[in-house]
């Protein structure tokens, strides 16, 4: 008797959320609210650590995923009000450290790759 695989890979909806900075008159942060939302049809795998440019210094105590999704998740850029978008994995939070649109086609599709969020930091 022959064993049938469907060759897929079970996808899962992820909690997500995205930090927005309220600042006053001279630009200073006064407040940090989240909004939450659903980062759908997910993927997660381990990450390969040649993959990752830089290299992982300063992450080796961290896990890294690399994560598939067709929610558009963004990174954080240093140096701006712009915080990297943040999912919940396994009972952590972890920060979007990169994101590259794999839209081929009619469905969206992104690969990102996220870092364990030290919670002693914002």
């Amino acid at each position: 008797m022959a064993i049938r695989r469907s060759g897929l890979i079970p996808r899962k909806t992820i909690p997500a959320r995205r930090s927005i900075e309220t600042t006053n008159d001279f630009n200073e942060v006064i407040g940090i609210t989240n909004q939450s939302f659903n980062a759908l049809q997910c993927t997660v795998q381990p990450m390969i650590g040649g993959s990752m440019t830089p290299d992982l210094i300063g992450y080796a105590d961290r896990e890294i995923y690399t994560l598939y999704t067709e929610t558009m998740l963004i990174e954080g850029i240093e140096g701006t009000n712009r915080k990297p978008d943040e999912v919940f994995i396994n009972g952590k939070w972890f920060k979007v450290i990169r994101s590259k649109s794999w839209s081929v086609g009619i469905i969206p599709h992104y690969e990102c790759v996220v870092v364990e969020k030290d919670e002693g930091l914002v």
